[in-house]
């Protein structure tokens, strides 16, 4: 692309579709589904500093089932909805092996607090 962005995969009327791998200028890498040129069913999102998420999407989002590892080697396991923690998941804490399963909401834990330090 013209910002420097790279595809590789299938295209349908001037869309990604189907698997396909996508590597942003800033460093972050997606491999996996597109539907109508969108970021939609399963995948892993590699981003620049480290970070990884696997799991689901819907229209760009993570949402659905996933698990997203931390540059720190954090992980949560679990539900997102338009990006957030959000439902049923588990954080482990890597510098403490500390635990927490139970509910999330808008990304933290709900109801609870999960102290990694």
């Amino acid at each position: 692309f013209e910002n420097g962005n790279k595809y590789k995969g299938d295209f349908i009327n001037n869309k990604k579709q189907g698997r396909g791998t996508f590597t942003f200028v800033n460093g972050n890498k997606y491999e996996g589904d597109f539907v109508d040129g969108e970021l939609h069913g399963k995948g892993t999102f590699t981003f620049a500093n480290g970070d990884k998420y696997e799991g689901n999407f819907v229209k760009g989002k993570l949402h659905g089932k996933g698990t997203f590892t931390f540059a720190s080697g954090d992980k949560y396991e679990g539900d997102y909805i338009n990006d957030a923690m959000q439902g049923k998941g588990t954080y482990t804490c890597i510098n403490n092996g500390r635990k927490f399963t139970g509910n999330f909401k808008n990304g933290k834990p709900d109801g609870f607090a999960v102290i990694c330090n």
